[in-house]
């Protein structure tokens, strides 16, 4: 039987077919978008929602934001166990309820529900999820070697029943014990001082997370690296992400937290955000603005030293503004009485002309514009100075969150 001749014009045909797709694919991959450069050339902040998954379902969501213009970052926690409207059901839900199990799911449909729930509360569409369950989370501090945490005590953590102990100092710790250290409450320790632990602990990850993503040189480390997570960015825009942040940059990152209290609905007890999340919203809103300003973190956060003062006869004036301020990075090194109770005026008076800008900033969270200098007026202030660069004095025209 003869052999089968197959006509020229074919062969070129079938070249011509190969060399198209190859082409495509080329194409492909050279005018995929890269998300995170389109943000960057167009100044626009990166906002990322990080959600870590447990057996149960979320463990912890944080809503991460980065200025591309100044690079300065700042993380907001949002608690589980946040009650959400959910019309679906008419009901009232726990922010954690609302996420589906990726098993269940595709793409980013198990986020879709979260991510509106969060926009309600902060205000902010946030484009980009990063989602990663507690085993990938092990996974990935022991692919960078660890972390480091510095501890005044001794705890210690149980691992596959097993009691290990960790001891006081300074030192890397494993993923199980990173995990254990960020999911448990230590002995002697406050709510808000876990919750700013544990964020202190995330703010450490993601710091390695972008010195190790530098240090990465062969495609089985990389491709190890990227499947410890899922995210709807592709692996070049988290490189991008990855290699934009700098060490220091992720040094001075802002750490804050949703404010409210626990009460009952329903029979459930959910964590309810102040004034049905307006404060959230608004303090969301003046960082992400304030994130711009190469000088706010490095400046006011760092520097800047408030002092709060409770010029009326209502109690707990003062501590509460204090815890405000507080949630927004700002250290209060005095809280107290003015000198008088009668105070009709909330004012905010600068130690002199050099922190003047920044008081009109402070003031602005609370709706003040009565800003003055000590200079131009002294018989406002005491004559002996106490370290502080701002001082608010807090009139009847305020209401705990803001001046009318």
């Amino acid at each position: 039987m003869g052999k089968v001749k197959i006509d020229r014009s074919l062969w070129i045909l079938l070249l011509i077919i190969i060399v198209l797709v190859a082409t495509s694919i080329v194409l492909y991959f050279q005018l995929k978008p890269n998300y995170i450069n389109e943000d960057i050339s167009a100044k626009r902040p990166i906002k990322i929602l990080i959600l870590v998954r447990g057996d149960e379902g979320l463990s912890f969501c944080d809503f991460l934001c980065i200025d591309t213009t100044t690079s300065q970052s700042a993380l907001f926690d949002l608690p589980v166990d946040t009650g959400c409207w959910d019309s679906t059901k008419s009901r009232y839900a726990f922010l954690s309820s609302l996420y589906t199990s990726p098993l269940k799911s595709s793409s980013n449909e198990n986020c879709k529900s979260v991510l509106s729930a969060i926009k309600y509360f902060s205000g902010e569409e946030i484009p980009y999820t990063i989602e990663i369950d507690e085993n990938q989370l092990e996974n990935l501090i022991d692919l960078m070697g660890g972390v480091e945490v510095f501890l005044t005590d001794p705890i210690s953590s149980v691992f596959k029943g097993q009691i290990r102990m960790l001891p006081a100092g300074s030192f890397k710790i494993q993923g199980y014990q990173a995990l254990y250290y960020l999911k448990n409450q230590l002995p002697n320790e406050s709510g808000i001082e876990f919750l700013k632990r544990r964020q202190s602990m995330v703010k450490t990850i993601l710091s390695g997370c972008f010195s190790f993503s530098r240090q990465i040189n062969s495609s089985k480390i990389k491709s190890a690296f990227l499947s410890c997570f899922k995210s709807n960015l592709d692996s070049s825009s988290i490189f991008t992400l990855l290699n934009f942040i700098k060490n220091e940059d992720i040094e001075l990152m802002q750490l804050n937290q949703m404010r409210g209290e626990h009460k009952e609905v329903d029979g459930s007890l959910y964590f309810l955000p102040q004034k049905e999340g307006k404060i959230f919203k608004e303090q969301v809103r003046q960082i992400i603005q304030a994130l711009g300003d190469e000088s706010f973190i490095k400046r006011e956060l760092l520097a800047i030293n408030l002092e709060i003062l409770n010029g009326t006869s209502r109690t707990m004036l003062a501590a509460r503004t204090t815890e405000y301020y507080q949630s927004y990075g700002y250290n209060v090194i005095v809280t107290g009485n003015a000198d008088n109770a009668e105070y009709s005026k909330t004012l905010v008076i600068a130690r002199n002309k050099e922190f003047l800008k920044a008081a009109t900033r402070i003031a602005g969270i609370i709706d003040c514009h009565a800003v003055s200098v000590k200079e131009s007026d002294p018989a406002l202030l005491a004559d002996s100075w106490n370290g502080s660069d701002v001082t608010i004095i807090l009139g009847a025209d305020y209401d705990y969150y803001s001046c009318h």
